[in-house]
């Protein structure tokens, strides 16, 4: 079985570990063990770490998403502890943070899609301001897709992968604290549309957003915070939950959410 762990948010679930702003997540797969981001800073993140049973010096693969400080801060830490890891890191990075991996002797820089353990992905650079890549995890039957703050969009995110193959669980930060109702509206049924079937947001997905998604996808939505565990037990041909995709009609004259809650009604 994989499994994803939360190691570092800003939003709390396991009441035994720190929160602070930032994401990290362990990745299980049964024959390596990933860190995705490394979250704010190295103390909290190896501290949540050792009190979830993870030892950093267990980590094979450490994958960072983009250059923010939210998602790098724990880099120096973690590869102090374990100078055996890959990293794998954006070809957009910045210098500063390329001169942070200077002494490490295993750092990847990703350019483009490219395979980097059993059942593992990582999707290069996507987006245009902030260039972010993506983790892409072959769970079976299907995708999931884990992003660390999704600047270039979780829904465009969703559709670059989708051509890869099923895409049907979505984790990590949407970056969607400062969209606008429409806006959100939109996008959870961008996801619905293209098969979408269990969402965990946490982290910069703003409060009004994770309300859009629970509402929505429930049953498909996972809650998640620093110490929660997403796992996929998903072999092929298991059945998936029951989600119709089904895109609402906007009407700026009405609350925009107003479609979603006959969506499990809609045949």
């Amino acid at each position: 079985m994989m499994t994803l762990t939360i190691v570092y948010d800003n939003r709390p679930f396991d009441k035994r570990l720190k929160t602070a702003w930032g994401y990290a997540a362990v990745v299980e797969t049964g024959e390596s063990t990933l860190l995705f981001d490394t979250g704010g800073d190295g103390p909290t993140l190896i501290g949540n770490m050792r009190v979830l049973g993870f030892d950093p010096r267990d980590i094979d693969i450490i994958v960072l998403s983009h250059n923010h400080a939210d998602h790098t801060g724990g880099l120096e830490s973690i590869v102090s502890a374990n100078n055996r890891s890959t990293v794998y890191a954006p070809a957009s990075f910045a210098a500063s943070i390329k001169a942070r991996l200077a002494n490490h002797d295993r750092v990847v820089e990703v350019s483009g899609p490219m395979r980097i353990a059993e059942r593992v992905r990582v999707t290069g650079d996507l987006g245009g301001v902030i260039a972010e890549q993506a983790l892409v995890l072959e769970t079976g039957a299907a995708l999931a897709i884990v992003t660390g703050c999704a600047h270039p969009g979780i829904a465009a995110i969703v559709r670059q992968v989708a051509s890869w193959g099923d895409v049907r669980t979505i984790a990590g930060g949407f970056h969607m604290k400062d969209n606008s109702s429409c806006e959100i509206g939109k996008t959870v049924a961008a996801l619905m549309q293209i098969g979408v079937r269990r969402v965990a947001p946490s982290h910069c997905t703003g409060d009004e957003a994770l309300g859009a998604f629970e509402e929505a996808y429930t049953p498909g939505f996972t809650p998640a915070g620093a110490g929660a565990v997403i796992a996929f037990a998903d072999p092929p041909g298991a059945p998936v939950l029951d989600i119709k995709p089904y895109v609402p009609e906007f009407d700026a004259r009405q609350d925009v959410r107003v479609g979603w809650y006959g969506l499990r009604s809609k045949p």
